[in-house]
């Protein structure tokens, strides 16, 4: 329907409640989608958001535009429009124009944002408390700015936050719905409390989301507002409710006599945040957005005094503690200083002080040193990206504040922006040579890593603080690939040499990544390098750093791959656990991608894997890691193709080919392009099938390993015997033979699944098979290179039930039919 003389065209209706509905429309002068917010000129009796049978209504139970004006939804309109454009922040939705139509009514033309609801549920998976501290900032910006001009929201509610598409969408939050907020009957909120005398009147608000003093009916300032947004946040966690309580009744009524008890439930600094701004007692909490933004500043800028932040939050009790009790002052928290701790863990150095948290028994710093360089040490020993960011702020300008940047952006794994601030610094910084080599170049995009690769010599490590030169070392060993282990290993052993005997407990982690950087360069043997690592590791009697501990997590977990695969699943668990809990998403990525990939190995624990694959894909979903991509989605896919789930594992493969293709090497496209083709040929799609197969010519296949070119061979082989015929099916397979011999003890899966084959063309092409002996042979074969082939007897079976040739399909069918019964045994051993 056309509005104000036809310049907005009308479209997809977004939402409506109370009075106003919300469209997506086309600004055709302007020429960019709009929000478009109308209150109609007719609106029915009975409507949602009456004003309490105050309006004025026409005969026809219809309110007239005059009578419409003079209940005050034009003034609320009009009061919308002008308080948002008033409004600075770019997380407020901003407003373009605003007035009368003669057929529509009173509209509102804002900013359209695609995006979601701010809720874990819209998302799709509960925030970790880093990402709900970025969330925060964006609300309380957005609110401080209206607080500031006069403006109370009323309203904050998941609904009113939009997250918009995008991979800095944390970043991103916009705030709408300034000045028309929700209006109910009192009787609403009197029944949400559940109390059975209620009065007339109108509140403005959502009783799930409202201040203790929304619901007592006493004065709303910005204060209210900080409550609303501080439950809002609490629950994109995704820990339960604020309150215990059977019912939403009894958790909303908990507010009005008790204050919760977050502390225990959420890591500082954001539970030190959420637990002043749900205080119950508005003057308790902080007095409005831009106050609360500071704080989330101030925890993370040295130096910070707890106390006087947050002592105000619950003064009937004392602060939890966050060090050890001042003597001088009862009931206070105090702040731990190396000077006056007993602990002597290498961690805590003078100056320093620092404060527990529950990262696996890790400890967050409290302030940094006033040397740039040992403050970057220091943090990156934590490995506490909140003053990571501190340290940018401090020395903005500078080479350490950019670098202190550039290593919390790769952390987050925004490895391409922090190789924009990195590359500038090379050609004078051995430190930033030395973020780029070990953080950003082992997992970025090619583009990336030739922003960064510029020290082939690696002259950083005898130029940069032997600690840090040693831990970069160990950190570049935990993130890369085998195709960089032996370069690896001479860091290593030139930052051991650096540290000369200093720095015991780095020096024994940099020590077990050159061991491990042995291992996977295939210069020790894995089985003498677990044993050694895990010497140096259990011989430290002080407990590591959050640093020292993630990264030996993840070398034991890299190096054991092929070792100990119990001991590699147990200590890669590990890190990605710490690595969550310190927001760290580079290196949960990392951690996870692996895990996940020795979990789907385990028939038992493949749902697992799955999981844990799931997680890791949605980290990398907007990040700048194809290769960690790659491995997520390829093992994905593998893992579903076991189960049979052939439909999604072909999804999760073509993904994978993707973030290989121009990225990695041609091998690893290839691979996910094999079993992609494998996925369509167990389903019977022969299009997709073949396009898939198109990519593998023989050209190419000459240029990748043994064992990976007779693995297409094979499935060529297969797309011929059900779609062309068993003459060019029986020919790709001797190819695939071939191939595998070439590979020798490498091959053993494919070998298997091949010999498997041949048996099944011989009885199709009408020779004589003697089954049981052959068996025999496929059962020592499996002995001697484990079971994992035996899966493919039911993928086998999919496949021939693919088969176009109804006599042909009849004779495959009876003879794997007899394989499986001879084979069964194994197969059950395979599925434990």
């Amino acid at each position: 329907m056309p509005l104000v003389a036809g310049r907005y065209e009308l479209g997809q209706l977004l939402g409506s409640g109370g009075f106003a509905s919300v469209f997506r429309a086309h600004d055709k002068v302007a020429v960019r989608d709009v929000a478009l917010k109308v209150i109609p000129f007719s609106l029915g009796i009975g409507q949602e958001g009456g004003a309490g049978g105050a309006a004025a209504l026409a005969g026809d139970g219809n309110l007239r535009a005059d009578e419409l004006e003079a209940t005050g939804h034009f003034e609320r309109f009009r009061h919308e429009a002008l308080a948002l454009s008033r409004l600075r922040s770019r997380h407020v939705a901003r407003v373009f124009d605003f007035g009368r139509d003669a057929e529509m009514g009173l509209y509102l033309v804002m900013e359209y944002i695609d995006g979601v609801p701010l809720e874990s549920k819209a998302v799709g998976r509960s925030l970790m408390p880093h990402e709900v501290l970025r969330v925060a900032r964006g609300v309380l910006d957005a609110l401080g700015d209206a607080h500031a001009s006069g403006i109370v929201h009323r309203d904050i509610k998941p609904s009113n936050v939009l997250l918009p598409r995008g991979r800095r969408a944390l970043d991103e939050v916009r705030v709408l719905d300034f000045g028309i907020a929700r209006s109910v009957r009192r009787s609403e909120v009197d029944e949400a409390l559940g109390k059975v005398d209620t009065e007339e009147g109108v509140v403005l608000g959502t009783p799930a989301y409202m201040a203790p003093e929304q619901l007592r009916r006493g004065e709303v300032g910005p204060a209210a507002d900080v409550y609303s947004a501080g439950l809002m946040l609490f629950e994109l966690l995704d820990v339960g409710p604020l309150f215990p309580g059977a019912t939403l009744r009894d958790q909303i009524a908990a507010r009005l006599s008790e204050d919760p008890q977050l502390l225990e439930r959420v890591p500082p600094p954001l539970g030190l945040l959420l637990a002043r701004m749900l205080a119950r007692d508005p003057a308790r909490r902080f007095g409005d957005g831009h106050e609360a933004l500071a704080a989330i500043g101030d925890l993370e800028t040295a130096p910070v005094v707890l106390d006087a932040i947050f002592a105000a939050a619950a003064p009937s009790e004392p602060t939890r503690r966050f060090g050890r009790k001042s003597a001088s002052t009862p009931g206070a928290s105090a702040i731990v200083d190396v000077d006056e701790s007993e602990s002597s863990s290498s961690q805590m150095r003078a100056g320093i002080s620092v404060r527990p948290t529950a990262a696996f028994g890790g400890r967050r710093l409290c302030r940094l040193p006033h040397d740039g360089v040992a403050a970057l040490r220091e943090t990156l020993h934590a490995l506490d990206l909140a003053m990571i960011d501190a340290l940018a702020r401090r020395e903005r300008g500078s080479e350490i504040g950019r670098l202190a940047r550039a290593l919390s952006l790769a952390l987050r794994l925004e490895l391409d922006a922090a190789s924009l601030i990195v590359e500038p610094l090379e050609s004078k910084s051995a430190l930033a040579r030395a973020v780029g080599a070990a953080v950003i170049a082992p997992r970025a995009r090619k583009v990336t890593r030739g922003r960064v690769e510029n020290d082939s010599s690696d002259m950083w490590i005898d130029a940069i603080d032997p600690e840090l030169a040693a831990m970069f070392s160990s950190l570049a060993v935990a993130m890369t690939t085998r195709e960089d282990a032996a370069r690896n290993e001479q860091r290593c052993r030139r930052a051991l040499e650096r540290l000369a005997g200093a720095h015991a407990a780095v020096g024994r982690t940099v020590h077990m990544a050159q061991i491990a950087a042995g291992c996977m360069a295939g210069t020790m043997p894995t089985s003498t390098g677990l044993v050694e690592m895990l010497r140096l590791r259990d011989g430290e009697r002080e407990p590591p750093t959050a640093f020292n501990g993630l990264v030996r997590g993840l070398l034991l977990g890299v190096a054991g791959f092929r070792g100990d695969e119990h001991l590699a699943r147990q200590q890669l668990e590990r890190a990605a656990r710490a690595a969550a809990d310190t927001g760290n998403t580079l290196l949960e990525a990392r951690a996870m991608v692996a895990w996940g990939g020795t979990l789907v190995e385990i028939p038992s624990r493949v749902d697992q894997g799955l999981s844990v694959l799931e997680r890791a894909t949605t980290l990398l979903a907007h990040g700048d890691a194809p290769s960690l991509e790659h491995i997520a989605e390829h093992n994905r896919g593998a893992a579903l193709i076991i189960q049979g789930r052939y439909a999604e594992a072909a999804e999760h493969l073509s993904r994978a080919r993707a973030a290989a293709k121009g990225e990695l090497s041609s091998e690893h496209e290839m691979i996910s392009c094999t079993n992609e083709a494998f996925a369509h040929i167990f389903l019977g799609r022969y299009d997709a099938a073949r396009q898939a197969l198109e990519e593998l010519t023989d050209k190419r296949l000459s240029t990748i390993s043994a064992r990976s070119a007779a693995f297409a061979h094979v499935a060529r082989s297969l797309h011929a015997l059900l779609f062309q015929s068993l003459d060019v099916a029986f020919a790709e397979l001797r190819r695939a033979l071939s191939r595998a011999k070439d590979a020798e003890a490498d091959a053993g899966d494919v070998t298997l699944l091949a010999e498997l084959l041949g048996i099944l063309y011989a009885s199709a092409r009408g020779e004589p098979v003697d089954l049981l002996p052959r068996a025999g042979e496929l059962e020592k074969l499996a002995q001697d290179h484990g079971f994992a082939s035996f899966y493919w007897m039911a993928n086998l079976r999919s496949a021939v039930g693919q088969i176009r040739d109804d006599a042909l399909r009849a004779v495959v069918e009876e003879t794997l039919g007899r394989l499986t019964v001879m084979l069964e045994p194994m197969s059950e051993a395979a599925e434990r």
